[in-house]
Protein backbone atom coordinates (compact mmCIF):
# COMPACT_ATOMS: atom_id res chain seq x y z
CA UNK A 1 0.00 0.00 0.00
CA UNK A 2 0.84 3.79 -0.06
CA UNK A 3 1.41 3.42 3.29
CA UNK A 4 4.74 1.40 2.83
CA UNK A 5 4.88 -0.40 6.16
CA UNK A 6 6.81 1.84 7.56
CA UNK A 7 9.89 2.00 6.90
CA UNK A 8 10.48 -1.66 5.55
CA UNK A 9 11.27 -0.75 1.98
CA UNK A 10 14.12 1.57 2.83
CA UNK A 11 15.32 -0.92 5.16
CA UNK A 12 15.20 -3.74 2.83
CA UNK A 13 17.01 -1.43 0.00
CA UNK A 14 19.68 -0.60 2.56
CA UNK A 15 20.69 -4.14 2.76
CA UNK A 16 21.08 -4.31 -0.94
CA UNK A 17 17.55 -5.95 -1.99
CA UNK A 18 16.10 -4.05 -5.10
CA UNK A 19 11.96 -3.71 -3.76
CA UNK A 20 9.10 -3.54 -6.58
CA UNK A 21 6.79 -1.30 -4.68
CA UNK A 22 2.87 -2.11 -5.89
CA UNK A 23 -0.29 -0.35 -4.58
CA UNK A 24 -2.91 -2.96 -4.06
CA UNK A 25 -5.13 -1.91 -1.36
CA UNK A 26 -8.46 -2.68 -2.54
CA UNK A 27 -10.37 0.82 -0.82
CA UNK A 28 -8.23 2.53 -3.30
CA UNK A 29 -8.89 3.04 -7.02
CA UNK A 30 -5.36 2.01 -8.01
CA UNK A 31 -5.22 -0.95 -10.98
CA UNK A 32 -2.79 -3.35 -10.34
CA UNK A 33 -0.48 -4.10 -13.13
CA UNK A 34 0.29 -7.45 -14.65
CA UNK A 35 3.76 -7.63 -14.51
CA UNK A 36 6.20 -10.10 -16.86
CA UNK A 37 8.06 -12.76 -14.37
CA UNK A 38 10.59 -11.99 -13.11
CA UNK A 39 13.00 -13.66 -10.13
CA UNK A 40 11.25 -12.90 -6.87
CA UNK A 41 13.04 -13.91 -3.49
CA UNK A 42 9.41 -13.27 -1.34
CA UNK A 43 6.88 -11.22 -1.81
CA UNK A 44 5.11 -9.24 2.01
CA UNK A 45 1.42 -9.03 1.84
CA UNK A 46 -0.23 -7.05 4.69
CA UNK A 47 -3.70 -7.50 3.97
CA UNK A 48 -5.99 -10.34 2.03
CA UNK A 49 -7.81 -7.62 -0.34
CA UNK A 50 -3.91 -6.78 -1.15
CA UNK A 51 -3.00 -10.59 -1.73
CA UNK A 52 -6.15 -10.73 -3.92
CA UNK A 53 -5.32 -7.86 -6.56
CA UNK A 54 -1.81 -8.98 -6.32
CA UNK A 55 -2.97 -12.59 -7.42
CA UNK A 56 -5.60 -11.41 -9.64
CA UNK A 57 -3.16 -9.44 -11.76
CA UNK A 58 -0.12 -11.51 -11.46
CA UNK A 59 -1.25 -15.50 -11.08
CA UNK A 60 2.49 -16.31 -12.08
CA UNK A 61 3.19 -15.21 -8.45
CA UNK A 62 1.17 -18.29 -6.93
CA UNK A 63 4.25 -20.10 -7.19
CA UNK A 64 6.55 -17.57 -4.79
CA UNK A 65 7.26 -17.65 -1.03
CA UNK A 66 5.23 -14.96 0.35
CA UNK A 67 5.49 -13.75 3.79
CA UNK A 68 2.02 -12.46 5.44
CA UNK A 69 1.16 -10.43 8.91
CA UNK A 70 -2.47 -12.65 9.92
CA UNK A 71 -3.87 -15.92 9.58
CA UNK A 72 -6.55 -13.83 7.43
CA UNK A 73 -4.09 -13.06 5.32
CA UNK A 74 -2.15 -16.40 5.00
CA UNK A 75 -5.53 -18.11 4.41
CA UNK A 76 -6.88 -16.46 1.90
CA UNK A 77 -3.33 -16.17 -0.08
CA UNK A 78 -4.06 -20.39 0.53
CA UNK A 79 -7.38 -20.14 -0.68
CA UNK A 80 -6.59 -18.77 -3.99
CA UNK A 81 -3.37 -21.16 -4.79
CA UNK A 82 -0.68 -19.70 -3.33
CA UNK A 83 1.71 -22.81 -2.31
CA UNK A 84 4.57 -21.20 0.41
CA UNK A 85 2.74 -18.67 2.58
CA UNK A 86 4.72 -17.76 6.53
CA UNK A 87 2.71 -15.84 8.65
CA UNK A 88 4.91 -13.61 11.05
CA UNK A 89 2.68 -11.80 13.01
CA UNK A 90 3.06 -7.58 13.36
CA UNK A 91 6.62 -7.14 14.00
CA UNK A 92 8.39 -5.53 11.17
CA UNK A 93 11.51 -6.88 12.71
CA UNK A 94 10.22 -10.30 11.71
CA UNK A 95 8.81 -9.34 8.56
CA UNK A 96 12.84 -7.31 7.31
CA UNK A 97 14.30 -10.73 8.94
CA UNK A 98 12.37 -13.00 6.97
CA UNK A 99 12.53 -10.82 3.61
CA UNK A 100 16.01 -10.98 4.19
CA UNK A 101 16.42 -14.90 4.78
CA UNK A 102 14.55 -15.58 1.80
CA UNK A 103 16.55 -13.57 -0.36
CA UNK A 104 19.63 -15.09 1.03
CA UNK A 105 18.55 -18.63 0.47
CA UNK A 106 17.17 -17.51 -2.94
CA UNK A 107 20.93 -16.60 -3.81
CA UNK A 108 22.14 -19.43 -2.83
CA UNK A 109 20.19 -21.91 -4.31
CA UNK A 110 21.43 -19.75 -7.21
CA UNK A 111 24.79 -20.49 -6.53
CA UNK A 112 25.75 -16.65 -6.63
CA UNK A 113 27.70 -14.93 -4.04
CA UNK A 114 25.63 -13.41 -1.07
CA UNK A 115 25.91 -10.39 0.76
CA UNK A 116 25.95 -11.18 4.70
CA UNK A 117 22.29 -11.26 6.33
CA UNK A 118 20.94 -9.23 9.12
Amino acid sequence: GNLRAGVMDSLLCDFGLEVVALEVYENMDVGVEALQPFAVSAIFVASPSAGRRLLGANEWMKACKFVVIGKTTHDELERLGASHVRMLGASMDAWVEALCQEHHEAVKRAGKVDTPGP
